[in-house]
């Protein structure tokens, strides 16, 4: 006869057990049967769903916030769909199309979030090898691709190429940057090519310290950009109040800005090389001179310097001479005996490599931001080029000089002629052997003799 009050257990594997519709372990045993290669293509999605749902969620939201209002009536809830898709290709490279103008301006902060999606994605969800590094970096464009296709407008979708092209280059960085970090990636040592072993250690210390050098910029414009900020935040927030809208349009607005954050540094980068850039046709911010105009209703706009603040004028170009002298010691310390020629060619490389980035870093951060005065953006490419490598290659090159070989020399030649008694070898010569030639004697010598001299005992 059955007790009706005994406890009842149900294991696990029991037909009775109640199921979850959603196990994670079970996810994860399913997805590591797929193999590695479909792994690249998962972690590919979730890095794509990621960056596309943090820009085209707010948007929606705003529009949500923002349904009462009369003048929206004739907007749809897809409407802002499309824009915040618009505005996510535009951080993959893209374009859209505003009054007949094209906008290629990049929000470079959805950029930077596509780089930690991918490397992040990849570091942490993956097994590292060669077919899951290959299917992660061509699964991320096609998959932007279809997104666009699917959510973007019209205009958006015209430029559709521009944004594959950007979000392969941004996936070739970001999973092999995440492939580095990785626990069980490959060493460095074990994968690289042979023939980098054969690369002169010069070269590859001239091209590391073209690299530095353009850290170090970025190194001072993280300190401009926060300067700038710091002292036009009564101007960013008069800008973000005026635009109007309840808490939440203002509040999104706000985060949004963060987007253009990158921009702002870059633009910090160029003035300090002292190119400058441009926000519209006929406006100029450089050390030398402001020259301000109508601007977009952006409020990080409100941090940029007004006409007659932060003059510096040719100074500013000392920024670059140190900065060339500091990228080039690593050269000097490794290589204590550069002659002249390796000298002038490691300046030369350093110079060439820190201003090849910095006219990409320039690229990166202009573009047009629609029609009449506003089709440029940003600093001029060239521009920035120009005014990097001279100052550079100057500093380093007295850099490289000051402690290569060919200064050993020559200091060794103003001594010998300052001191020829000094560098006689003969005279050496004569004086040692005088004062060893004769054990017992001390007329050789004006040291007085504290010791006792045993004389060599005779031979057998």
């Amino acid at each position: 006869m059955s007790n009706p009050g005994a406890r009842r257990v149900v294991t696990s594997d029991s037909a009775r057990a109640p199921r979850r519709w959603f196990n994670l372990s079970r996810w994860r045993r399913w997805r590591a049967n797929l193999g590695p290669a479909v792994g690249g293509v998962l972690a590919a999605l979730q890095a794509v769903f990621i960056t596309f749902l943090t820009i085209t969620v707010p948007a929606v939201a705003t529009y949500v916030a923002t349904s009462g209002n009369p003048d929206l009536a004739d907007t749809a809830w897809w409407d802002s769909v499309q824009v915040g898709t618009d505005i996510w290709l535009l951080g993959h490279g893209g374009a859209t199309i505003l009054d007949g103008a094209a906008v290629t301006a990049i929000p470079l902060g959805i950029a930077l979030l596509g780089l930690l999606a991918t490397s992040g994605t990849f570091r942490r969800t993956v097994t590292p090898t060669a077919s899951t590094w290959i299917t992660a970096v061509v699964s991320y464009p096609v998959a932007v691709i279809v997104l666009g296709l699917i959510c973007a407008s019209s205009e958006g979708r015209a430029s559709l190429w521009r944004a594959g092209l950007g979000a392969l280059v941004l996936a070739l960085i970001g999973v092999t940057a995440g492939l580095a970090r990785h626990d069980g990636a490959p060493k460095w040592d074990a994968v690289k090519p042979a023939w980098v072993a054969r690369i002169p250690p010069q070269v590859v210390l001239s091209l590391r310290g073209g690299a530095l050098a353009v850290c170090a910029y970025l190194f001072a414009a993280g300190f401009l950009t926060a300067f700038w900020i710091f002292q036009g935040q009564a101007q960013i927030g008069d800008v973000l109040v005026g635009l109007g809208g309840d808490w939440l349009s203002v509040f999104i607005m706000g985060i949004g800005q963060l987007l253009l954050v990158p921009n702002l540094l870059l633009w910090a980068f160029a003035w300090l090389t002292g190119a400058g850039f441009t926000i519209g046709e006929g406006t100029i911010w450089a050390p030398s001179e402001v020259v301000s105009g109508p601007l977009p209703a952006f409020p990080v706009l409100g941090a940029l310097p007004e006409p007659g603040s932060l003059q510096m004028g040719a100074w500013i170009y000392l920024l670059p001479l140190a900065i060339g002298a500091l990228a080039a010691i690593p050269l000097v310390r490794r290589e204590r005996n550069l002659r002249w020629l390796w000298s002038l060619a490691g300046a030369a490389i350093i110079a060439v490599t820190a201003a090849t980035g910095s006219l990409l870093l320039a690229l990166m951060s202009s573009g047009s931001l629609g029609p009449g005065r506003m089709t440029h953006i940003g600093p001029h490419p060239t521009t920035v080029f120009i005014h990097a490598l001279v100052p550079i290659f100057i500093g380093a090159v007295l850099t490289t000089y000051i402690g290569g070989q060919h200064a050993k020399d020559f200091w060794a030649w103003v001594n010998r002629k300052l001191r020829p008694e000094a560098s006689d070898p003969s005279s050496r010569k004569d004086g040692q052997t005088d004062s060893k030639s004769d054990p017992y004697s001390t007329s050789s010598s004006d040291r007085p003799q504290t010791q006792s001299h045993i004389a060599p005992a005779p031979k057998p």
